[in-house]
């Protein structure tokens, strides 16, 4: 009771305007710095609703939408009519069973300015983080302090509850596990560290193969490691599918190539034999050419399987340029 007497002196005594209203804008209690900012009367005042006056108060009902959402602060840049200055309008959520808006309004300064951007610019960091597909983590001598919804999901969990204060460690491929650690020590001594690293996570999904970034950030006060990731599993296997499709498609151009070059001395061979059996004569020079137009298709069968099993040396043979000039005029003339 002492307690709540000091603060209704204190509340009463501030040169702040303020007062407390509900979440529907009924105002419950204000004080007489208040009563002087608006020109009015307590009972006048406490029969007013803050969001159907609007240009009184400059308030929207709009603009308090985010504490319904448990944010802890709102802060409205706004200029008063009749005296034409701007206002820093402080909205805060109180804690207890049934939420009540405290009200202060404060003269413009520039380092209340700079508060509210500061204040912006983390609330806008902390909604990145929050819708962000990307897993953000944050560890602290090993152990998980905070992580997003897609952290969570990433791990395959429902709530950020179940990890933290867990062992990062814990969720380490044994694979990738003293690389994570000596990154780990080098972050955290200042060292520099590769950008990006791929690493596998033991997760209730089984095995993830993440890219993540990691740096050496304060939080709550104390050094810690913010960690950005992105599963990659599905890339990793569109990768591997891109690089066996194309395999296959070396494969198919080479076999194409040696069908090539295989049917050339067959059709030379056929016709051969087919003058041969027309004549029924031997003829000794037809002979040659097709023995030769076999072992031509033996040399390429060989080439062919060296892609299996390569050899080291290359053996080279003389040959005779006439003969080899006057087997091709025989194809052709």
């Amino acid at each position: 009771m002492e307690k709540e007497k000091v603060f209704q002196q204190l509340f009463s005594m501030s040169f702040t305007p303020m007062l407390v209203m509900n979440m529907d804008g009924d105002i419950q209690i204000l004080n007489e710095a208040c009563c002087h900012l608006f020109k009015t009367t307590e009972e006048r005042l406490l029969s007013c609703n803050v969001f159907e006056e609007p240009n009184r108060f400059f308030i929207e009902k709009h603009e308090v939408e985010p504490l319904r959402k448990q944010e802890e602060e709102v802060v409205l840049l706004k200029k008063k009519v009749d005296q034409q200055f701007p206002m820093h309008i402080h909205i805060q959520r109180t804690e207890g069973d049934i939420p009540l808006l405290v009200v202060q309004w404060k003269e413009f300064s520039s380092s209340i300015e700079k508060q509210e951007e500061v204040i912006r610019k983390m609330k806008q960091y902390k909604q990145f983080v929050q819708q962000s597909q990307d897993a953000f983590i944050v560890t602290r001598e090993g152990r998980i302090q905070y992580l997003n919804p897609a952290g969570v999901k990433l791990l395959g969990g429902e709530k950020k509850e179940e990890y933290i204060g867990r062992s990062w460690l814990h969720f380490i491929h044994p694979e990738h596990l003293e690389i994570v650690k000596e990154r780990m020590v080098q972050l955290m001594n200042g060292m520099s560290v590769r950008p990006r690293v791929d690493v596998k996570l033991l997760t209730k999904k089984g095995i993830v193969i993440i890219e993540s970034s990691a740096t050496k950030i304060k939080f709550e006060g104390q050094d810690a490691i913010q960690y950005i990731i992105r599963d990659v599993t599905d890339r990793k296997k569109y990768d591997e599918m891109a690089s066996k499709s194309e395999k296959l498609t070396m494969v198919s151009k080479l076999a194409a190539g040696v069908a090539h070059e295989i049917r050339n001395p067959m059709t030379a061979i056929k016709g051969f034999i087919q003058l041969l059996k027309a004549s029924k004569q031997y003829n000794e020079e037809y002979n040659d050419i097709m023995l030769e137009e076999l072992n031509r298709v033996e040399s390429i069968i060989q080439e062919f399987l060296t892609l299996a099993k390569p050899k080291i040396e290359n053996s080279y043979h003389p040959k005779s340029l006439n003969q080899i000039i006057r087997h091709v005029t025989l194809h052709y003339y």
